[in-house]
C-alpha cells in the first residue's frame, strides 16, 4: 500500500512536471524556457526535475511528443469516423491548426536550424507531424474513394494541407483561428471537388510542337 503510494506520487509530480512544460514551451520559446521556471510552474524543487528529466531537450520532447499525441489520437479519430470525407476534413483543419496555434512557438523552433535544440528533439517533432500528414491523406484518399474528392495524389494535397496550417499556426491571431480553419477548409474542400469530367483542367499542359 505505502509503495502504490508512492508510485501515484510521483506519477502525480511527473504529470506536473509535464504539463508545466507544455505550458511553457507553448507560450515561450526554447530558449527562453529555464529548468528553473518549470519546476517553479510545477510546484516542485529543482533537484526533484532533475530526477525525471536529465535535461531541458528531453523535457522539450516529452512535452511535444504529448501534445502532439493528443492531436494525432484527435485527428485519426475523425479519419476514422463516417461523415462525408469533405466534413471530416474540415474537423480535422480546425483541430490541428487550433493546437499548433497553441505550440506555435515549439513547433517553430523544432523546424527550423535553431542549434539551441539538438536534432534529437527536431527528428522527435517532424516524425510526429509526418504521422498527421498520414491522418490528412488517409482522410483525402478517402473522399477520392468515395467520388467525393478528385483523383490526385493524397499525399501531396495532405503536404499542402498541413503546409497551410503550419503558415497560419504561425501568423493568424489566436482570436481568427477559427476563421482562419474555416477558409483553410473552404479552399481545400472547394479545390478537392469531384468535378464533372467536362469542368476539370488537364492534369498535364503539353506546349504545342514547334513548326
Amino acid at each position: 500500500m505505502v509503495a502504490g503510494s508512492l508510485r501515484n506520487a510521483s506519477e502525480d509530480r511527473r504529470r506536473r512536471i509535464v504539463a508545466a512544460a507544455v505550458h511553457l514551451f507553448s507560450v515561450r520559446l526554447y530558449q527562453d524556457v529555464q529548468m528553473d521556471d518549470v519546476a517553479r510552474e510545477a510546484g516542485v524543487a529543482k533537484p526533484t526535475l532533475y530526477r525525471y528529466f536529465a535535461a531541458k531537450e528531453d523535457l522539450f520532447i516529452e512535452a511535444m511528443g504529448e501534445r502532439l499525441d493528443a492531436v494525432e489520437g484527435a485527428t485519426r479519430a475523425q479519419a476514422a469516423a463516417s461523415a462525408p470525407a469533405a466534413d471530416t476534413l474540415r474537423a480535422a483543419i480546425a483541430t490541428v491548426l487550433d493546437a499548433f496555434g497553441r505550440d506555435a512557438a515549439a513547433l517553430t523552433v523544432a523546424d527550423g536550424t535553431d542549434n539551441r535544440i539538438g536534432e534529437r528533439a527536431r527528428s522527435v517533432v517532424r516524425r510526429k507531424v509526418r504521422s498527421l500528414r498520414s491522418c490528412f491523406a488517409q482522410i483525402i484518399r478517402a473522399g477520392i474513394d468515395d467520388g467525393q474528392f478528385a483523383a490526385i495524389d493524397p499525399e501531396v494535397a495532405a503536404d499542402a494541407v498541413l503546409g497551410a496550417i503550419r503558415l497560419l499556426a504561425v501568423t493568424s491571431e489566436p482570436a481568427r483561428r477559427g476563421e482562419a480553419a474555416a477558409i483553410v477548409a473552404h479552399i481545400f474542400t472547394a479545390g478537392l471537388a469531384h468535378a464533372p469530367a467536362a469542368q476539370r483542367a488537364p492534369a498535364t499542359a503539353h506546349a504545342p510542337a514547334a513548326a
